[in-house]
């Protein structure tokens, strides 16, 4: 067993769907289970699930009807909202009144009994083809179930019931009873619309639960859960946190980003990971192939298992194996990747290159032309609505700049001037970015041998085993360390995921070429933090080591200097002052330099003027994306890393109201590790208020700093410097905190008004702790006494997403309120607001690409718009949200080879491709072909199929699509319009077929 649970307990931790109703399906074989939802919605997708991990049927309690079946049934599982303990009903006479009981010998006429069930709403049908329905056979009268998937036979002597049999719906003998109860189910109300609503009224519900197990799941911010899973008999709570006890599951995400580190796990944990799966061939494929034992595979009917981890256990699912086998195999332009990360969700602003800046609200159906189509419903400035069919969903890209941007009119040209504008800028960048890596191009560097004796036995002195992204960015930066051409490489990666360590690797690779290196930091507390680092690391490996900071002493100062000069200092770690002037290297090799966005501009002068022909590599905290190489493949290098280390603990993150108690207690608990708390409150105005009230709940013992953004900066960082020695015992700050401080000692943080923040924001201040292998947590407090629904939304999302390492959405936000410039070393203006970061992307890499290639790129974007029915049944996806993942995943897709491996995937994950999938394929594969000739669109007008090309286009390349036609069917019109006679084909499947056919 997993874990074992203890009723009159609440649980945290307990991970996800498909990890809860596994727990609830080892632990509750037998039995009477009811699950209380907060919604219907949330407790019919969690049926799906349960149902699956159990095998079980689960019931529904959503009518009164269900309910007075319910408390006659015997064990089962059953799921109801928690309106059930709200609804006053006088349940013993409700029950009585709707209850049918027939008793084995009893004396009641065939007739009567065929009454009373047409008096409770059943119906009669000759072959019990629908639940509530009864007939009559000789001596045997014959009633299907309304809420189990039985039969009941009673079988009459004349007037005396003389046996009652329960058969499955199949016809399967099961048992013999007694006597039975059925509820009448006329009663159409749902426990929602029962007006009555009076928790304290309606003490008999627990009565008739009796030993019922009674499970409640994530009702966090229901007011009156605590006073009834006390009143229960038997009750669970699963918390999506609490404030009150608990215990900690330990159910953790389980993230496997590609085949290797699927490969690694399974090859490390073999028989403890446990594979669900509808891609059963290909993953056994891939186990047979590596030669891998795992501990079982399981394959799967439904969508919407997430994988998870307990311990040393693991179990994946398809949110993994989809993404690894399916839909992430094939190679798009960094461009493409960067977009397809931004999840496209409902009421999200998103960019369509052609109309502008709208909301998405929902994929809508149409049937056009007797065929079933599905469209992203998109809407504008003025109520305007735009129709994306989900073909053409590559057109859309997730809206990421200003909170509340101004929506866009169809029916102006606004639209138009904005990418006009925005081309301007973007060429502007572009030169300016290729006339920088030109003139990098052509300085001479310096070329560092490899060691790789000694190189191997520094990596090998690592305490702990590095992630895999350390070791693909450590090759990287090594290899270009290696080129004559000088470096220029950004490292990217969240705090504490082991940047330093991959940047000690290049010192030590100049150190073993006798080359000096800076590692310059623009806050005396990260050069300090950085110099620790690097004194443990280098003890056994000779590099002599320096400091320099406005602390340094100018005796300290003048040696240091001296030891740059004479090559007595081999590496020195400095904050600015390293950029005055007079300041002279014996041998430099390499700078690298933490957050350069944050130097001043006179600084960042000097610092390119130290940069000449040495190698150059900048660490970011701003956690860009792997797939972030911006449109720069050539241009500026980036190496990313993603996956914290192994010893790095997840958050726990507990929502509660303002509580005294609460705050009392854990600065107690965390004061009495000789830990250290931060205290976020993000209104200046009010800061020394909240400093008096906690003053007031903890005692004048407990030292208070106060930090905001409107000190002086040398004032704040002094603060800072004093917190982290240990001066202080709270942290009372706004959210100016850096990003890029280690509080290692802090190990638990309070966010006040919490609601009040973003997503973005509430996940990077949870960041600030959690740096040890210390168990870390997280308060997100509010005050509001009822929280909107969007404020428990973005509350609860972050306590169930506790994913280490910033998302990708914050990363994005980041780089747009900072400006993309500031990471690629570049001037820029604000234009990526008008058109959102993601598209102001793609429009940068194009025109890199054709200001490097003389011409303008290929693009995908030929519309074909034939009765061709590509309609995926929505059971095929996990959600709304995969589905759209889906399209635009297959829809990126750039070449025929990869369009035809991803193809051949799917046929190897799925004995058979459903049509519409292959009709999928045809159009895609159709779209690549024909944007090759400038195909920019084909439609069946009247009795003709008509091929548009770009005006652009010349006329060898349409002469050359002429060749196509072997059989005498092309008619020329213009020299940019082809037409083909429909009656020459036997559709407009045959017709794309044909024509595709002859080009490949």
């Amino acid at each position: 067993m997993l874990f074992e649970l203890s009723s009159h307990t609440t649980y945290t931790a307990s991970g996800n769907s498909f990890s809860r109703a596994f727990l609830l399906g080892e632990n509750f074989k037998d039995g009477k289970n009811l699950l209380v939802f907060d919604t219907r919605k949330e407790a019919e997708a969690f049926s799906k699930i349960l149902s699956f991990t159990t095998k079980e049927h689960i019931s529904p309690l959503f009518e009164l009807s269900h309910i007075v079946d319910f408390f006659s049934r015997g064990n089962g599982w059953f799921v109801t909202t928690k309106e059930l303990f709200e609804i006053s009903i006088n349940w013993k006479y409700h029950t009585e009144k709707n209850t049918l009981i027939f008793e084995r010998n009893g004396e009641v006429s065939p007739e009567k009994c065929i009454t009373a069930l047409i008096d409770s709403g059943y119906v009669h049908s000759a072959f019990l083809s629908k639940p509530g329905s009864y007939k009559k056979d000789g001596d045997t009268l014959s009633i299907r179930l309304s809420f189990e998937e039985k039969v009941v036979a009673l079988s009459f002597f004349d007037t005396v019931i003389d046996e009652i049999l329960v058969f499955d719906t199949h016809g399967q003998f099961l048992t013999k009873k007694d006597h039975i109860q059925l509820s009448s189910i006329l009663d159409k109300r749902t426990v929602e619309e029962v007006e009555t609503r009076e928790i304290s009224k309606n003490s008999e519900i627990y009565f008739f639960l009796g030993n019922t197990q009674v499970i409640f799941m994530n009702l966090d911010f229901w007011e009156s859960l605590t006073e009834v899973a006390k009143t229960c008999q038997k009750s669970i709570v699963f918390a999506g946190s609490t404030t009150k006890k608990f215990i900690d599951i330990g159910i953790r995400e389980l993230k496997v980003p590609s085949l290797q580190e699927l490969e690694i796990l399974v090859k490390s944990s073999g028989n403890n990971v446990h594979f669900y799966t509808k891609h059963i061939k290909v993953l056994r494929n891939f186990l047979e192939y590596n030669n891998l034992t795992s501990g079982s595979v399981e394959e799967t009917n439904i969508t919407g298992l997430e994988s998870f981890a307990i311990g040393d256990t693991f179990f994946v699912a398809d949110d993994i194996l989809g993404d690894i086998f399916i839909r992430n195999r094939t190679k798009k332009s960094i461009v493409k990747n960067l977009d397809l990360l931004l999840e496209i969700r409902p009421q999200d602003y998103v960019v369509h290159r052609d109309h502008g800046v709208g909301v998405f609200r929902e994929i809508v159906e149409k049937d056009v032309g007797g065929n079933k189509r599905e469209y992203m419903l998109i809407e504008y400035r003025s109520d305007d609505k735009l129709f994306v069919p989900l073909t053409e969903i590559h057109r859309v890209s997730k809206y990421i700049g200003n909170e509340e941007p101004v929506l866009t009119r169809l029916s102006s040209n606004e639209w138009k001037k904005t990418l006009e504008k925005t081309n301007v800028d973007v060429e502007k960048i572009a030169r300016e970015l290729l006339e920088t890596y030109a003139k990098r191009r052509i300085s001479e560097g310096f070329s560092f041998t490899r060691y790789p004796e000694q190189e191997d036995t520094f990596r090998k002195d690592f305490p702990y085993e590095h992630t895999i992204d350390q070791q693909t960015a450590i090759a990287e930066i090594l290899a270009d360390m290696e080129s004559s051409n000088p470096m220029d490489r950004l490292l990217s990666g969240d705090v504490g995921f082991g940047k330093t360590e991959v940047a000690m690797n290049a010192i030590y690779r100049a150190f073993l070429n006798e080359k000096q290196s800076i590692l310059i930091s623009p806050l005396v507390v990260l050069a300090y933090e950085h110099m620790e680092s690097l004194q443990k690391r280098f003890a056994n490996f000779g590099v002599r080591l320096a400091v320099l900071t406005r602390f340094s002493t100018q005796k300290e100062a003048t040696k240091i200097l001296q030891g740059l000069a004479n090559g007595t200092v081999d590496c020195v770690v400095a904050t600015h002052r390293i950029l005055s002037e007079g300041v002279v290297f014996k041998n430099l090799g390499l700078l690298i330099i933490d957050e350069e966005h944050k130097f001043g501009v006179l600084d960042k002068e000097k610092i390119n003027a130290l940069k000449s022909n040495i190698d150059i590599l900048s660490l970011s905290a701003t956690p860009i994306p792997r797939s972030l190489n911006l449109a720069l493949s050539g241009v500026k290098k980036i190496s990313v890393l993603t996956t914290p280390p192994p010893q790095k603990k997840a958050v726990t993150t507990i929502v509660s109201k303002w509580n005294e108690s609460v705050i009392k207690e854990a600065v107690e608990k965390e004061l009495a590790r000789d830990g250290q708390v931060i205290f976020i409150h993000n209104r200046v105005a009010s800061i020394e208020s909240i400093r008096k009230q906690l003053i007031g709940i903890l005692g004048k013992h407990v030292r208070i700093a106060i930090a905001h953004g409107k000190l002086d900066g040398m004032q704040l960082e002094d603060i800072i410097i004093d917190f982290k020695n240990s001066k202080y015992d709270i942290l009372l700050s706004t959210t100016v905190i850096e990003n890029g401080v280690n509080f290692l000692n802090a190990n638990t943080i309070f966010i006040d008004d919490a609601e009040r923040f973003g997503l973005a924001q509430l996940h990077q201040l949870r960041g600030r702790v959690g740096r040890k292998d210390r168990e870390s947590t997280c308060y997100l407090l509010y005050h509001s006494e009822n929280l909107d629904s969007d404020g428990k939304k973005r509350l609860l999302t972050i306590v169930n997403n506790s994913e280490l390492g910033a998302g990708f959405e914050i990363a994005l936000r980041d780089l747009e309120i900072r400006g993309a410039g500031d990471v690629l070393g570049i001037k820029q203006s604000g234009k990526t607001h008008d058109t959102g970061l993601s598209l102001y992307f793609t429009l940068l890499e194009e025109k890199i690409e054709e200001l490097k290639n003389g011409k303008k790129p290929e693009k995908n974007d030929c519309k074909i718009e034939l009765d061709i029915s590509y309609f995926i049944d929505n059971d095929f996806f996990d959600s709304e949200l995969d589905k759209i993942r889906f399209f635009r995943n297959i829809e990126a897709i750039e070449t025929l080879e990869d369009l035809e491996y991803t193809h051949t995937t799917f046929e190897e994950a799925n004995e058979k491709l459903l049509e519409a999938f292959e009709n999928l394929f045809l159009l895609l594969r159709a779209r690549i072909i024909f944007r090759k000739f400038g195909v920019v669109s084909l439609k069946k007008i009247g009795s003709s199929y008509v091929f548009e090309f770009d005006v652009s286009v010349e006329v060898p390349m349409v002469r050359k699509f002429l060749e196509l036609d072997t059989t005498g069917d092309f008619v020329l019109v213009t020299v940019h319009k082809i037409k083909v006679d429909v009656k020459r084909f036997r559709g407009d499947k045959d017709f794309l077929e044909t024509i595709v056919s002859r080009s490949t």
